[in-house]
């Protein structure tokens, strides 16, 4: 779950919802400066689906002490690993190079997404989280082999070291900017860095709010002149939850509302 404080409310955004925003943005992605990702099909099941098997924990969430839910970035490391694990072999089951990229994505909120953002880490503050962590990372490392190993000979080519590392660092901007619009972003923001293409070239993608839900985008990375993507999100009051059940039933009863952000060149 994403939830960000809105004035004196919260603005919550499911996991699963998110995946689709994010499969969507991954649909419009490519054009004649950037490259149209490759294999799409795989891609995009990848970004559609990727945060699917948060369904489960988006409500059943553990709350703090002082009541209030966790969102995703702060859920127990044993939990926050395990869901991840789980995830990538879901995606696998229906597309095995599409689970390999969301197992490359969980492994990448524990190493700032493979070195591409800095702001991305959950820190080991204590022995404990560094050996679940640890133990996480050299499963999902394993996993990745044995992914390889059935998907060659047919997706060789999309494994190659280059394409591979591009293929996971374009997700991660579909990614990135799933999470603001997740987050009810409204003021002006850039995602760097951007591939531009399978040959090592990247930019920095600025985006400028033109009015409310809607930015210009410099430079252009969609297929067509002007997009449009929709979420559903729910507004909830700022209280102190007495219990798990007290907040899943607030959570069920609140209206979901569409949520929709307009981009253009």
């Amino acid at each position: 779950m994403f939830i960000t404080p809105v004035g004196n409310r919260w603005f919550f955004t499911t996991q699963a919802d998110h995946s689709v925003l994010v499969g969507q943005i991954a649909s419009f992605w490519g054009n004649e400066e950037f490259a149209v990702p490759k294999p799409m099909r795989s891609m995009i099941i990848a970004a559609a689906e990727h945060d699917h098997v948060w369904v489960r924990e988006d409500h059943q969430v553990l709350l703090k002490p002082e009541g209030v839910p966790f969102d995703f970035a702060n859920l127990p490391y044993d939990r926050h690993t395990s869901l991840y694990a789980e995830g990538a072999r879901q995606v696998a089951s229906r597309d095995l190079y599409a689970g390999f990229m969301v197992s490359l994505h969980g492994m990448g909120i524990y190493n700032y997404r493979h070195g591409t953002d800095d702001t991305m880490i959950r820190p080991r503050n204590t022995p404990h989280d560094a050996e679940v962590i640890d133990a996480y990372m050299a499963g999902e490392a394993a996993y990745q082999k044995s992914l390889q190993e059935q998907l060659a000979p047919e997706f060789a080519p999309y494994l190659e070291e280059d394409t591979l590392w591009t293929n996971y660092h374009i997700f991660q901007v579909w990614d990135r900017l799933g999470i603001l619009l997740s987050k009810y972003q409204q003021e002006d923001f850039i995602i760097d860095p951007a591939p531009l293409d399978y040959e090592g070239g990247s930019t920095k993608l600025a985006f400028t709010r033109i009015e409310e839900n809607h930015f210009r985008v410099s430079p252009y990375p969609f297929s067509k002149p002007k997009v449009s993507f929709s979420f559903i999100a729910r507004w909830v009051d700022q209280i102190s939850f007495d219990d798990e059940e007290q907040y899943r039933c607030v959570l069920d009863q609140t209206t979901r509302i569409p949520v929709t952000y307009t981009f253009e060149a």
